[in-house]
């Protein structure tokens, strides 16, 4: 009788055991479900479908490039532009002159009136830099 009353407390005491592993599993089941879902949803936002059906990485934002009106730095600064904001199609004129006018710093700012449209106030900051740097090459 003794050997029945030890062994069905052992026994009992493993059922508990197992009954504490298996919560302990469902547990740490939903968590890792938690998770994964919520990887796949980091995963979905940082991923694009192009037109092909391929998906794509969405790159970090590019800043918009700064011009402040030292001439020597204009031409890095109109070839950033024109390859992010002038050549960009699905841009209209009056969004492309936002994207300037918040591009333009210092004393590049002073170019602006508010009568401008994108070609008024982008071709004077051309023609300026040219000027200058075609006075640059006679002196030189």
């Amino acid at each position: 009788e003794y050997c029945e009353i030890e062994t069905s407390e052992k026994f009992e005491t493993i059922q508990q055991d197992i009954e504490q592993i298996n919560e302990r599993i469902e547990e740490t089941e939903v968590g890792l479900k938690i998770l994964l879902s919520s990887l796949k949803v980091n995963e979905n936002t940082n991923t694009v479908l192009n037109d092909n059906g391929k998906a794509k990485i969405r790159l970090p934002e590019i800043p918009l490039p700064e011009f402040s009106g030292k001439i020597a730095e204009f031409a890095n600064f109109k070839n950033q532009f024109t390859n992010l904001i002038s050549n960009n199609d699905q841009l209209n004129d009056s969004q492309k002159l936002y994207y300037l006018r918040a591009s333009l710093k210092g004393d590049a700012k002073l170019l602006e009136s508010s009568s401008d449209n994108f070609q008024s106030l982008f071709n004077p900051l051309r023609r300026k830099a040219l000027n200058f740097l075609k006075y640059d090459e006679k002196t030189l």
